[in-house]
């Protein structure tokens, strides 16, 4: 026992030694991260102080026998800590990079880092349970002194205050949590469509769907308006902004670029909210016009936006145009494929017609991919076939593909084969009693693949093994692509 002690504590130490350092030397990236996982911007800094000065300490009591208890609870406390912090991201659709944990090198967070941080707090479980009241076998008899207790005890309160402060900010930050997933589920319905379960298979309203009207305090004094916004006739970029959100910061002066550079393809206009004198101050500095705050995050909501930044298009005709994009690179590829579209397009010819957020997909090769059946045999996606194929990326649980599927089941047996790639049990899928053949992506990562990001979706698969068509997303522009095919194949 007290050699499996040693090396946990070993362990535990290199690691957060590692994560300190790293920390330390990169500390203005320590304070962005702060803000971009949704702390106020007067926490970064401290915290970016703090946090390392706590990691080095904890890794340093940890060596010692008679200190290495205590370093197990304070090092327990801080991934507890951080692990609600990533897990909230995560549940709100953020991935800032982060010195996380035994990481020398910042990237984005996932649901890997909490299991290492589950893993790790484990270690530290153990270390701190087990290893009382002495903590083990000593390193080279270093552990009983006063200076080593006094680090020891100085490590878990330093600890204990981050744990603390980071307890009360997320307490103001994140106690409506609850409260906003349920708006997020009854902001469909305000806005005039219901949603059923497709709201949790991805942020945002069905393209196609009215846009909730809003009219909030405007920086330039007067109100903005979704009204106001589409009086040019122009597309409208909603793009939903925190004050306190590093990554929405970093995207401003690209926003004002847009707002300057294309005002005669689309309208740009921040969302913004919280303090109304520093919006202002924010957008005299980058020179934004259209720029708006809400009191909260009523629009936001409205919208079943993707945490901040995200942003969605508007058609001049007052419907959802895309999906929700969410981050910076969300948001840039968005407003590519509004460039991409030619002027007749960008000024709302159609008006309906969706913005497609994947990137060009036709004449492509189809990406690898093995998947199993409901039989439970594997099906290579991107095997030759003798005629074209429609994948369908779909949900058994999502309310729109569930609408659309008598319409999908007629055109089932027709010249163009279909072939799902669903989420959901095996189960769920069979309940669907469709004809063709039904592929199990539980993770979704797949449909990514092709550029899906939400249900239902659908491509076209040539005979030659390309894709033969751009994404079509939403049961309209699916069912359209289908007919298309079916056409062309008749």
């Amino acid at each position: 026992m007290d050699a499996a002690l040693l090396v946990a504590r070993l362990v535990l130490a290199a690691v957060f030694c590692a994560s300190g350092v790293a920390k330390l030397f990169d500390r203005e990236g320590t304070r962005e991260t702060a803000t971009a996982f949704g702390l106020p911007a007067w926490a970064g800094r401290p915290i970016a102080v703090a946090l390392p000065a706590a990691e080095l300490l904890v890794a340093a009591a940890l060596v010692p026998a008679s200190t290495a208890a205590l370093a197990g609870w304070a090092a327990l406390a801080l991934l507890a800590a951080f692990s609600v912090i990533v897990a909230v991201s995560l549940a709100r659709g953020r991935r800032p990079d982060c010195h996380c944990f035994g990481q020398i090198a910042a990237a984005p967070i996932g649901w890997r880092t909490l299991a290492r941080n589950g893993a790790l707090a484990a270690l530290a479980a153990f270390i701190a349970i087990a290893g009382w009241p002495d903590g083990g076998t000593s390193l080279g008899g270093v552990g009983s002194t006063r200076a080593a207790t006094a680090v020891a005890v100085g490590a878990l309160a330093v600890a204990l205050a981050a744990v603390t402060v980071l307890a009360v900010v997320l307490l103001a930050r994140y106690g409506n949590v609850l409260r906003q997933l349920d708006e997020l589920r009854e902001g469909p319905v305000t806005a005039g469509a219901a949603h059923g379960h497709a709201q949790a298979q991805a942020a945002g309203l069905p393209p196609g769907s009215a846009a909730p009207e809003f009219s909030i305090p405007g920086t330039g004094g007067q109100p903005l308006t979704l009204a106001g916004l589409r009086e040019a006739g122009h597309p409208v970029l909603l793009v939903f902004g925190d004050p306190g959100c590093g990554p929405c910061k970093s995207l401003l002066p690209e926003l004002a670029s847009w707002q300057a550079e294309y005002a005669e393809r689309f309208t740009a206009a921040l969302i913004s909210r919280g303090d109304m004198a520093a919006s202002q101050a924010e957008a005299r500095a980058h020179s934004l016009t259209h720029c708006g705050v809400q009191h909260d995050r009523e629009v936001a909501t409205a919208y079943a936006y993707a945490g901040t930044p995200s942003g969605v298009v508007v058609s001049p005709d007052g419907r959802i145009a895309s999906q929700m994009a969410a981050g910076p690179e969300g948001i840039r590829t968005l407003v590519g494929a509004l460039l991409a579209r030619g002027d007749g397009q960008a000024a709302g010819q159609p008006t309906g017609q969706p913005v497609s957020l994947a990137p060009p997909l036709r004449g492509r090769p189809v990406p690898a991919a093995n998947l199993p059946g409901l039989d439970g045999q594997q099906v290579d996606l991107a095997a030759p076939r003798d005629h074209p194929v429609l994948l369908l990326f779909w949900n058994p649980g999502c309310g729109f593909c569930q609408q659309a599927l008598p319409e999908v089941k007629a055109r089932e047996q027709g010249p163009v084969g279909f072939v799902f790639v669903s989420t959901g049990t095996a189960d769920a899928n069979r309940a669907m009693a469709l004809s063709s053949p039904v592929l199990l992506d539980p993770g979704f990562a797949t449909a990514r693949a092709f550029g899906a990001s939400g249900t239902p979706s659908a491509v076209l698969i040539g005979a030659d093994g390309r894709i033969a068509s751009e994404l079509a997303v939403g049961a309209v522009e699916l069912l359209s692509l289908a007919d298309e095919a079916i056409r062309a194949a008749v």
